[in-house]
């Protein structure tokens, strides 16, 4: 009996240690998680009831157990156990006490928490319903001043295209009308001397018949003929010259009124702009002047400069602020396209493509390179200079390789369509069953991720957003027109009969002395 109760005592003194430190954990878990949401503190307030009520059976059933076993077998120790059942009440009524001033005191807090919390939520959406109506209210005037500002200055352009019309129109019908009566009195001019003629022909052709001179007649029929022919073709060109006189001088008059409303509007739209506008138009216009001064902002320059730093340099960040010189200049300046060519840069530069690899940098560096290429080989006089086998296996390996890249992928499915097109030899080359089999199994791949691609888009907003690399340059490539374009190559690589494959060289022998020049 008293071992028993010993194990009772103890199993009450485990389950006031675990209740302990059940209490020590929560404690300390509250002062942690005070800036939790109040959904976190309800669910862990009902986690505490629960084991709470857990407990509490487990101590109803020890002391039902308890009673009957004192009932049944201790009652010669009844003082000595109602002495240690005070004493333990007394403790488990203290607990009990503690733990019911605790939980209030938690309840109070949650729930002051929770008023702090719906408040600032009222509090927050009382004030976003202001400023919506105040940027509403702000949205409407501004467009409401832009639209009267707008509409004043339609009404004056309007005024000043019907006032140049109608004067344009009045000058035109009065050129038509002495055009007119010009023509008349030409034509009267011109019947005149054709009767005066022919009653001259006929009266030299009396005179001849009576004369019998058959050759003064042929002589005269010549001479009015000859006449004939030339006051016609002065006809023709006075008539085409008045014509261009006055359409030169309609296009003259029209150029002026385009220039007169440009002032008008421009001056009419640099008094209206706010001062950061202004400020911004200034340093502008600043630019451009120090642009213009300055010759090495030249393209020219730059372009020279870029291909010197090919040539010469081997840091990677040089080279890659020569190719984006060249990829601007190549961009905008067929010279400098034409100059590219001249040096043989392309060779440079696919070489620079074979030393690159799938990193960031590299990518970028390799996209610039293509984007290059691609400006040149808008040119068809100029995309002959490196229309050849071993630039289309270079592309045929980026294609393979950068595949899932939109931007390295769709620019080398582009040139090596342009030099496919502009070379038989390099056609035969791709018609090759290796490199056929290569297109083709890229295909097959690229139009696979295509599919699950879209179906990506039907089911989530997600798959609208692409997991490129991050690159500084453009990034509106599209690719499913890049993949139907390859679907075509592979279609007329597949109708040519393919030639011996040439031998694989994957250094590209240039002359750097002809690149110099």
């Amino acid at each position: 009996a008293v071992a028993r109760g010993a194990v009772v005592r103890w199993k009450l003194n485990y389950f006031h240690v675990s209740a302990g430190f059940i209490q020590y954990q929560w404690r300390r878990f509250a002062r942690r998680q005070l800036l939790t949401s109040s959904t976190t503190k309800i669910q862990t307030l009902y986690r505490s009831v629960s084991s709470r009520q857990r407990f509490l059976r487990l101590k109803a059933s020890a002391t039902k157990v308890q009673r009957l076993y004192r009932g049944f077998f201790l009652r010669r120790w009844l003082a000595q156990l109602s002495l240690s059942a005070t004493v333990i009440q007394s403790s488990w009524r203290r607990h009990s006490a503690q733990n019911s001033y605790l939980l209030e005191l938690l309840d109070l807090k949650s729930a002051v928490l929770i008023q702090a919390t719906f408040r600032m939520y009222t509090q927050r959406m009382d004030y976003m319903i202001v400023k919506f109506a105040a940027d509403k209210i702000q949205r409407c005037t501004r467009g409401l001043l832009v639209r009267l500002d707008v509409a004043t200055m339609n009404l004056a352009a309007l005024d000043i295209q019907k006032t140049w019309r109608s004067y344009s129109c009045t000058v035109s019908f009065q050129r038509i009308i002495n055009g007119v009566v010009n023509i008349q009195s030409l034509f009267r001019r011109a019947n005149a001397r054709k009767q005066f003629e022919e009653m001259r022909i006929l009266h030299w052709s009396d005179v001849c018949f009576r004369r019998r001179k058959v050759v003064v007649i042929q002589k005269a029929i010549k001479e009015y003929m000859h006449r004939k022919q030339m006051h016609h073709a002065a006809a023709v060109i006075q008539s085409a010259f008045r014509f261009y006189s006055q359409l030169k001088q309609i296009q003259l008059v029209s150029r002026g009124m385009i220039q007169l409303q440009s002032v008008f509007r421009g001056s009419r739209v640099r008094t209206t702009r706010s001062k950061r506008v202004a400020q911004i138009a200034q340093r502008i216009e600043l630019e451009s002047r120090r642009a213009l001064n300055n010759p090495a902002m030249c393209l020219g320059n730059r372009t020279d400069r870029a291909l010197y730093v090919l040539q010469t340099s081997q840091s990677l960040t040089k080279i890659m602020d020569a190719v984006k010189e060249l990829e601007a200049s190549t961009r905008l300046s067929v010279v400098c396209c034409q100059v590219f060519t001249k040096v043989h840069a392309a060779d440079i530069l696919l070489q620079l493509i074979q030393s690159c690899n799938r990193s960031v940098p590299h990518m970028e560096l390799k996209e610039h390179i293509l984007l290059t290429l691609e400006n040149v080989a808008q040119y068809p006089s100029l995309v002959a200079s490196f229309a050849h086998f071993r630039y289309a296996e270079v592309f045929l390996d980026n294609v393979q390789v950068f595949r899932d890249k939109d931007g390295i992928f769709c620019l080398a499915v582009s040139l090596l369509d342009r030099i496919s097109k502009v070379n038989d030899s390099v056609a035969q080359f791709c018609a090759t069953h290796e490199h056929l089999k290569r297109l083709k199994e890229v295909y097959r791949v690229v139009g696979r991720h295509r599919l699950h691609h879209r179906e990506g888009e039907k089911g989530s907003h997600k798959g609208r957003i692409s997991n490129k690399y991050p690159l500084k340059k453009r990034n509106d490539f599209n690719r499913d027109s890049t993949i139907k374009i390859l679907g075509e190559m592979i279609e007329t690589f597949s109708a040519l009969e393919p030639l011996p494959t040439p031998q694989r060289n994957n250094v590209f022998n240039f002359d750097m002395k002809a690149a110099s020049k």
